[in-house]
């Protein structure tokens, strides 16, 4: 009986040792665990601020190409867009007092929308926008009419 005591408390302290290094174990655990996530998140913070970077650069060159091959039109080249014109269009474009929208706010417009309301990305072209810009943006497949109505353009989705 006095072996069995003797054998129970052995195993009695084994298992406490067990327990010991099972908990620092458990404890180093956490703190990598802790580390990870503090590290993932200063990780993503870095991508994210060099995302937005890129992006403002990226947004920048743009502006800078649109603003120096697509300059806002004139009227002298609202004049020059076709031969026949509607009486609203020469009106248009005598009264100086009407500015047309260059390509680079046709396109900030667009993002914006899609970006602001992606279940209604569609924007109404109405006269202060330049058909030739718009024109432009369907054929080269950066923008679509919306299939029931012709008076109102949306970004394609390139990302589908």
């Amino acid at each position: 009986m006095a072996d069995d005591i003797l054998r129970e408390e052995e195993i009695v302290t084994q298992l406490e040792n067990i327990n010991q290094i099972l908990q620092k174990k458990v404890e180093q655990s956490q703190l990598e665990i802790n580390y990870t996530k503090d590290r993932y998140f200063m990780d993503l913070k870095k991508k994210e601020t060099l995302i937005k970077k890129h992006h403002k650069n990226l947004m920048n060159t743009m502006a800078d190409f649109l603003n120096e091959y697509f300059p806002p039109p004139k009227p002298s080249d609202v004049n020059k867009t076709g031969k026949h014109r509607t009486r609203r269009q020469s009106m248009r474009a005598t009264d100086p007092a009407t500015e047309l929208h260059a390509l680079k706010s046709i396109i900030e417009s667009l993002m914006n929308k899609c970006l602001e309301t992606p279940h209604d990305a569609y924007l109404t072209v109405d006269d202060k926008f330049w058909q030739p810009y718009v024109t432009l943006l369907i054929r080269c497949n950066i923008a679509m009419f919306h299939p029931e109505d012709d008076k109102r353009i949306k970004l394609v989705p390139f990302h589908l």
